[in-house]
């Protein structure tokens, strides 16, 4: 909040000053009430950590925890345009950032597919994300539907990704080209329409 005053503040824009500085005091007040000492909260006179160094930490943070993953399953990550599988740790396992750029997983959708179907299924969606396009029958990744695609509710999907697990065969992402993105993004998440 300190950097969007100080960037109102930059600018000239009282009225943007204000709110955040009213935030602050909000966080400030939710702080106290938790049990946070004054020494503990950042105050407005206090010294401005710069954001690369708030980035730099919190990205030393992060690939410390998945270097020291115990159970090596990694994570996704999102960004405005890209979606990348992170995983280490387990026995010592290096690193690996891995762009997945064929399709997008909308990041609401991922978190009610998760819900539904959990981390072992999940898994086997970004195996299939990760093969890119395949062809019609018999095989996992994405697949480009024929005619206009199916219709969920009022949407028409042209893509979906498919898994030809028998656990999870029956569930599918289904989604559209995006030319901004230059790939699928998958916006609905359910059983397979035929």
């Amino acid at each position: 909040m300190k950097w969007k005053w100080q960037d109102a503040r930059d600018k000239n824009d009282t009225k943007a000053m204000y709110y955040w500085a009213g935030e602050a005091n909000k966080l400030r007040a939710e702080m106290r009430k938790a049990g946070r000492t004054e020494d503990q909260i950042m105050q407005s006179d206090d010294a401005m950590i710069s954001e690369d160094i708030v980035m730099d930490i919190a990205w030393a943070s992060t690939f410390s925890w998945i270097e020291n993953d115990p159970t090596g399953f990694g994570f996704l990550t999102w960004s405005a345009d890209k979606m990348f599988y992170i995983s280490g740790g387990a026995g010592g396992a290096a690193l690996t950032i891995k762009e997945i750029s064929a399709g997008f997983i909308k990041h609401s959708i991922w978190n009610t597919a998760y819900k539904k179907i959990g981390e072992k299924g999940m898994s086997t969606f970004i195996k299939a994300l990760g093969k890119g396009f395949v062809r019609s029958e018999g095989e996992a990744g994405i697949k480009r539907l024929t005619g206009q695609g199916v219709k969920i509710g009022k949407q028409w999907y042209q893509y979906e990704l498919k898994d030809i697990s028998k656990e999870f065969g029956d569930y599918r992402f289904y989604g559209n080209w995006d030319d901004e993105l230059g790939q699928v993004v998958f916006t609905y998440f359910g059983k397979h329409v035929k």
